[in-house]
């Protein structure tokens, strides 16, 4: 029996083509619009890293008393994309920094409220080793200062890291490495044509679409085979995983896009 490929998965594809044709990559076409889609689109660039540390976690060895990991060509493909997310170059003084860093410094510049993200992980950072549970996770989201839809997204994303390997490796893959070249070139060009003036926002997206379509997105791809063929045989957790993530995206953007239009 010839083994399914989450790529020629018909309902992943019916997802994805409806993520691809959103109307949000259009209506961000002010300052008042840019600066309220990054104020709710940062929760979802933190818990990117929750998907990537969860699979380097997963992945290799970050035991304190270290032994070789059981499987080295996952873990190589993992370490190689977390040195990009965690400690990237910058367009800020030469710096390395995080993508989640960087995104914050855009927020300032053009003036997007930071307080609530900065607010929310500072109160992530004082957890235990004893809250690392979904419960205990839960209720920080739910403490937020965000919309529901966006701690809806939040918590799925932290229900994913609980899951099986596969099915984290297909949400950070099609829900975040995969649809970020073509989602950020629609955003990148309706900043353009419309003019807004946000030179760090635009070096984060450029960025994103040089290394997710150029380096990360194959990586991540080469993970998904390789993990797929090895423990997850017809693809069903990591296909699952990348529509559930999708699905997520969808809603997320959907309760960007109804704020945006409340603008108008």
């Amino acid at each position: 029996m010839e083994k399914a490929n989450p790529l020629d998965n018909a309902n992943l594809k019916e997802h994805q083509a409806r993520l691809h044709a959103h109307p949000l990559y259009a209506a961000v076409n002010t300052i008042e619009a840019t600066r309220l889609f990054m104020e709710r689109h940062c929760f979802a660039v933190w818990d990117f890293f929750l998907l990537i540390k969860e699979l380097q976690r997963g992945l290799t060895n970050t035991r304190r008393f270290w032994t070789p990991c059981a499987d080295v060509n996952a873990a190589r493909f993992i370490n190689e994309i977390v040195i990009g997310e965690e400690t990237d170059d910058s367009n800020v003084d030469g710096q390395y920094l995080s993508h989640f860093e960087l995104y914050l410094k855009a927020m300032d510049e053009i003036g997007a409220n930071s307080q609530p993200i900065k607010d929310y992980v500072s109160q992530i950072a004082k957890m235990t080793d004893y809250e690392n549970t979904f419960e205990h996770i839960e209720k920080r989201i739910d403490a937020a200062n965000s919309p529901a839809y966006v701690k809806k997204f939040n918590k799925n994303t932290c229900q994913a890291i609980f899951r099986t390997i596969p099915y984290t490796t297909g949400q950070f893959f099609f829900g975040r490495e995969d649809p970020i070249p073509e989602m950020f070139t629609k955003i990148i060009k309706t900043l353009d044509d419309c003019k807004v003036d946000c030179p760090t926002l635009k070096w984060y997206l450029n960025r994103h679409i040089e290394v997710d379509g150029g380096s990360h997105g194959p990586k991540t791809a080469q993970l998904i085979t390789h993990l797929g063929n090895k423990y997850d045989p017809e693809f069903k957790d990591i296909i699952q995983g990348a529509v559930d993530a999708i699905q997520h995206r969808i809603w997320l953007w959907d309760g960007i896009l109804e704020e945006v239009n409340k603008l108008r």
